[in-house]
């Protein structure tokens, strides 16, 4: 009896042309994303190559995305509140929500001395972000921006910018400004208003955002070594991660240049950016 010969099946490492796809993704069949993974994988240095150049484009675009950032989102638009708020803005613009407010304050009488607030009036006249100034000493009793008790004083100051998305920028400058004078000995101000409210919230929110990142990025480099067991494999995710906040920062500044986006955009696009390119490769280890 002849023996049976048995053929052992060509081992696939040693024949990688062998090698093959069940979902069809090589005949450019298959689920799109099996195709696309396929192809970034025999064409890496290109997809590296074009990612580089995207993310170093993006880079300056991404680093000033705060700046084309609005305080957007608390408002309906075409609301009757909406309309009225336009109304008011046209035909009392005195009144309208585009005047910050410097509230002044000293520790004498204004009608005793009256030279500081002389000063900071004069000083606001033409100020970064500042487009017309009223004089509180120039205005009668009863406009009411004097005070009772005789120090303090308010100059309500229009701000120069001309769209919602713009005023908090403008307000942002007219603090500043107002920040760095030198008022006399006892004399304070500061500055208020819907808009100088918000060029706080976005400073604010922006810092949170900054200090969000610094104090999650130790935990998170820590897991992805624990989980990778290597540092190149772990710093992967984490490029991945930069590069796609990178480009969604600027796709970000471009749109908020055309039309206002909310500062809140910011916190989203980080927090996807995060889970894409460093949850989602620790679901696929």
């Amino acid at each position: 009896m002849n023996p049976t010969v048995t053929e052992r099946a060509p081992d696939a490492a040693e024949h990688p042309d062998h090698l093959h796809l069940d979902d069809g993704a090589h005949h450019g069949k298959g689920p799109w994303f099996a195709r696309m993974a396929r192809w970034s994988g025999t064409h890496r240095r290109l997809v590296i190559a074009v990612w580089a150049v995207a993310t170093i484009i993006s880079a300056p675009l991404a680093i000033t995305l705060s700046s084309s950032l609005s305080g957007a989102g608390w408002e309906a638009q075409g609301s009757t509140a909406v309309e009225v708020r336009d109304e008011l803005r046209r035909d009392f613009p005195q009144l309208g929500a585009e005047a910050a407010v410097v509230v002044y304050q000293q520790d004498g009488p204004i009608a005793e001395d009256p030279s500081g607030l002389e000063q900071l009036v004069a000083d606001l006249d033409g100020a970064p972000g500042a487009a017309s100034v009223v004089d509180p000493l120039a205005q009668p009793v009863e406009a009411g921006l004097i005070a009772r008790d005789g120090r303090t004083a308010m100059v309500p100051v229009g701000l120069e910018a001309a769209e919602d998305a713009d005023l908090p920028e403008s307000a942002g400058e007219l603090i500043d400004h107002v920040g760095s004078l030198d008022l006399p000995e006892g004399a304070r101000a500061e500055v208020t208003g819907e808009w100088p409210v918000w060029s706080d919230f976005n400073t604010t929110n922006e810092e949170a955002l900054h200090k969000a990142e610094i104090v999650s990025a130790i935990p998170t480099i820590i897991l992805l070594l624990v989980a990778f067991g290597s540092a190149v494999a772990a710093g992967l995710p984490l490029l991945l991660a930069v590069a796609g906040i990178a480009v969604g920062f600027a796709s970000l500044h471009l749109i908020g240049d055309a039309t206002p986006v909310s500062v809140w955009a910011m916190n989203f696009s980080m927090m996807i950016g995060l889970a894409v390119g460093i949850d989602y490769s620790l679901f696929i280890v």
